[in-house]
């Protein structure tokens, strides 16, 4: 399996010694699970590669050293186009940047609204015959836009109650951590192939940040997390089943998904669900407003 990359935006030169900056970090800490001594690829799109090690980790400070220039091929042997999703706010922003860092050639957006419409878009892609990564994910919010963390703030401060499904399962997943792991999985196969042969890395893979919860668990989080309002009495959350809260669309109990394939193939992990929530509205309170 090839070294973690990271593009970083600043001059690089063996011997060099930097602490990565906060994205990076946070990624190669929290998402990938680096420790000290581990080897990863750094580059800066100007030509080459430069090998480094880990050596010290304090909270979300990644210190390295660069231990050596790497003198590869500019252009990638293979053309990748993405397949994205249309999404909303930061979400598709911040998707389509690291594609576009990573040397993506093209981008083809995908309207998608239920489950029925993208897997016959994953049916499309998988019988075209071309090679492709499918990233299936869960319960996707992030700070902008409209999602379940948005919508549980405004809502818990203009009522005194919520009645929240209990009894559908699976993993909220921050769109942050899912465009991060996307472009370390691009950054992975858009890098010249090796001369030896490798495993075809193609195919479908789940994408969530780990860990499980329901709905009103999620909620509850977010409660818990939210301290923009101190002086208001929470709202009472109530727990209700799946079927005193009918829907257009019928939502499954269980939602939840393996990503053993995605760290197997690619040495990515997200982070847990709970501490991605916490560092989302961490930056969301940061925000001007």
């Amino acid at each position: 399996m090839s070294a973690p990359r990271f593009y970083l935006d600043q001059p690089l030169a063996p011997g060099a010694r930097f602490s990565l900056p906060p994205g990076p970090a946070r990624h190669a800490t929290r998402a990938l699970r680096l420790a000290v001594d581990d080897v990863i690829t750094l580059f800066n799109g100007r030509g080459g590669e430069y090998a480094a090690r880990i050596e010290r980790i304090h909270k979300d400070e990644v210190a390295v050293s660069i231990t050596g220039f790497v003198d590869i091929e500019c252009e990638s042997r293979l053309r990748v186009v993405l397949a994205q999703g249309i999404s909303s706010g930061e979400r598709m922003d911040y998707t389509l940047q690291k594609a576009v860092e990573l040397g993506v050639a093209a981008i083809q957006p995908i309207a998608a609204k239920r489950s029925i419409v993208k897997l016959a878009g994953e049916r499309a892609i998988q019988a075209s015959g071309c090679r492709h990564l499918i990233f299936r994910t869960s319960w996707v919010y992030g700070a902008r836009g409209s999602n379940f963390l948005l919508t549980m703030r405004r809502l818990m401060r203009e009522r005194p109650e919520l009645k929240i499904v209990a009894d559908q399962v699976g993993a909220p997943t921050w769109c942050r951590d899912l465009a991060e792991a996307t472009a370390q999985v691009l950054s992975q196969v858009v890098s010249p192939m090796p001369a030896a042969n490798k495993a075809e890395p193609w195919g479908i893979y789940h994408m969530t940040n780990a860990g499980e919860t329901s709905w009103h668990g999620f909620a509850q989080a977010i409660q818990a997390l939210d301290a923009s309002d101190e002086v208001r009495a929470p709202a009472r959350l109530l727990p209700i089943p799946s079927s005193d809260y009918p829907t257009p669309a019928k939502r499954p109990l269980n939602s939840r998904l393996n990503n053993d394939r995605l760290e197997q193939s690619f040495g990515l992990r997200l982070q847990d669900w709970r501490a991605a929530l916490a560092l989302c509205l961490e930056a969301n309170n940061k925000r001007p407003q």
